[in-house]
């Protein structure tokens, strides 16, 4: 898969297999971190930092 800062990343594949709706995989893996602040934000109950 294609990511905005690493390149070209691989995946591992879903293991679960349905034939009436295959896997799409629609976002990149996030990178190191990238989420901590808004995480935090949510179980502390207060406002995310930018």
């Amino acid at each position: 898969m294609d990511h905005p800062l690493a390149g070209t990343v691989p995946l591992v594949a879903n293991p679960i297999r349905l034939s009436g709706s295959p896997v799409t995989y629609r976002t990149p893996p996030p990178t190191l971190g990238q989420h901590t602040a808004e995480v935090l934000a949510q179980w502390l109950g207060t406002a995310s930092a930018p």
